[in-house]
């Protein structure tokens, strides 16, 4: 019963794990000197990957705040932590809601790989006042095992309810 909540939860924290360790493994190799986790999700590559940047300078900004979302979201292990909670409180509305937003990031993170296959925006912005985005990877396409990973975490999360209910009544029938 545990064992389907903690391979969720280390699904979970498998991005942040793995950006991590990219971001160790660049800087040990000495690719670059000052990488740290910078690793987006998907929502801001998917954005770039379909002309964002060309709407106005104010679209952009909106879309380099979802950025900065998406960096914290993986370098604080936030989706670890709500599966953390629906596990431990086993409330089917909770655990529907961190289902559904697994869902959401595992589709951000398979849309945004999936077009960086036909678009070079999701590489670099279009030029002008935030090409410094493009110099600081903030627009590098997201680590493809994201979506998987997400995914199979949201699977774990309702099983997880399904068992409660099926203890709850099976401990009714007994009675």
């Amino acid at each position: 019963m545990w064992t389907r909540g903690v391979a969720a939860v280390a699904l979970a924290l498998l991005p942040t794990g793995m950006a991590y360790f990219g971001a160790a493994l660049i800087t040990y190799t000495g690719f670059y000197y000052d990488i740290s986790v910078r690793d987006g999700i998907g929502f801001f590559s998917l954005a770039q990957g379909i002309g964002v940047g060309y709407l106005s300078s104010a679209v952009f900004d909106v879309a380099v705040t979802v950025l900065h979302a998406e960096i914290l979201t993986i370098g604080f292990a936030l989706p670890a932590v709500l599966v953390v909670a629906a596990t431990v409180w086993r409330r089917p509305r909770l655990t529907g809601v961190v289902a559904g937003a697994l869902i959401v990031l595992a589709t951000a993170n398979a849309g945004a790989n999936l077009v960086a296959l036909f678009s070079d925006l999701s590489v670099c912005p279009p030029s002008g006042d935030h090409e410094s985005a493009c110099y600081r990877g903030a627009g590098a396409t997201p680590f493809v095992l994201y979506a998987p990973a997400y995914a199979l975490a949201a699977r774990l999360l309702p099983a997880r309810r399904h068992d409660g209910e099926q203890q709850a009544g099976a401990s009714a029938s007994t009675v």
